[in-house]
């Protein structure tokens, strides 16, 4: 909304709330219901059975994790919507993970949505040039660059201390105190993943690649003075498409 209010996106992304969230709402819908069943049976003897399942099942770490946990619970992902080509792709669609993080300047650990801002991020590791130049003048963007666990904060930029940051002001870098995001570019073969304000996954990119992801972020956004329609903006008329 606040995207659309103030003219860098078109009005026609308010369209891909429900496309993106209703499929995830009946599952979870679905699966309350699929509990009440269990949870409200009326009578003993299933009762009797359910707690006496429950009992044994407790005993055994793994799936005592897994209802602890609630791991039963849909995976908050959107199959189609405001991301790079309109449809889930691997992680692409799926909600980031929200480590601790080092920051200079502040004292302890914080959240790593504390860091990110209230726009699109672009998260990479340190050593990545500034990729924000590619972005659409008047996008609210940050570039995150993420530090190894071990790092000195005294080595890196404080912005509170008028440190300026390579890139300029639309950088912080922050330490992966937990290891967390390292591991998660590993894992998926990502220099940077571009992430959304509501911290799903974008895109992930390659270093060499931040120029596309740009164009793709552009795309999807559409033509802020509404001059294109949705069917001529690649990512909406992807993500509206049954």
């Amino acid at each position: 909304m606040s995207l659309v209010l103030s003219g860098v996106a078109d009005a026609a992304v308010l369209d891909t709330y429900e496309i993106e969230r209703r499929p995830h709402t009946v599952e979870m819908a679905r699966t309350s219901v699929r509990l009440g069943h269990v949870f409200l049976a009326r009578n003993r003897v299933t009762a009797g059975m359910r707690d006496a399942a429950l009992r044994a099942v407790q005993t055994i770490p793994r799936v005592r994790r897994f209802v602890e946990h609630f791991e039963f619970k849909p995976v908050p992902a959107y199959r189609r919507g405001l991301m790079a080509g309109g449809r889930r792709a691997g992680v692409v669609g799926t909600m980031f993970p929200q480590p601790r993080v080092l920051v200079p300047g502040a004292p302890g650990t914080r959240l790593l949505d504390e860091v990110l801002g209230d726009g699109f991020a672009v998260l990479g590791r340190a050593g990545v040039d500034n990729p924000l130049g590619a972005w659409r003048p008047g996008l609210p963007a940050r570039f995150v660059a993420v530090h190894p666990s071990g790092t000195s904060l005294a080595d890196l930029p404080d912005p509170l201390a008028g440190s300026p940051a390579p890139g300029g002001p639309d950088r912080v870098d922050v330490v992966d105190a937990e290891g967390v995001l390292g591991g998660w570019l590993r894992r998926h073969g990502a220099d940077l993943v571009v992430l959304r304000p509501d911290r799903f996954v974008f895109a992930m990119v390659a270093a060499g690649g931040i120029e596309q992801a740009g164009r793709d972020l552009s795309a999807a956004l559409g033509a802020p003075d509404g001059g294109r329609s949705r069917a001529d903006t690649p990512g909406l008329a992807a993500a509206a498409d049954s």
